[in-house]
């Protein structure tokens, strides 16, 4: 006789959020960058995802099987859970975004969004991501192809 599970959709719609992380906090862990997974069967007993890090010299882990996900709730954004032993324990899925310069390249004023705040300065009406030197060899309508921006207009206030 054969044993046919079926998938929570909690647990893919866990396993869907997971896999958009970049970075997970999981119970006391500190900010994991990297943890395994497994294919979901349906089976509740199926340890499907794997957190670990060291700390203080010491290893822990925090498994989470397909009945602790399928039974756990989102709290704001947290969700909480059962891990493999029963306990209760938090997950915070966390997409990480790259830092960037908030000091103008030319002349170091501060930037108002990619644009310097100084209008006096080239970069007021180009991007930071234009390179200086083009600006002096490329028409206005060059630089906007080749990178794709506008040069910014003056607005009525």
């Amino acid at each position: 006789m054969t044993n046919i599970h079926t998938i929570s959709s909690s647990v893919t719609a866990f396993l869907d959020l997971l896999s958009q992380a970049d970075a997970v906090m999981a119970d006391s862990s500190p900010l994991l960058i990297s943890w395994d997974v497994t294919e979901p069967t349906g089976s509740p007993s199926n340890e499907l995802v794997r957190f670990s890090w060291e700390d203080g010299g010491l290893d822990y882990a925090l498994v989470l099987t397909e009945e602790g996900i399928a039974a756990g709730r989102w709290q704001g954004d947290k969700y909480l859970c059962l891990d493999c032993e029963g306990d209760e324990v938090e997950i915070s899925l966390n997409k990480l975004t790259p830092l960037k310069p908030t000091m103008c390249k030319q002349c170091g004023s501060h930037l108002d969004g990619d644009y310097c705040s100084d209008e006096t300065c080239v970069f007021s009406d180009w991007p930071q991501s234009v390179e200086r030197e083009d600006l002096s060899v490329f028409a206005t309508d060059e630089i906007e192809e080749k990178y794709g921006v506008q040069k910014r207009t003056a607005t009525a206030l």
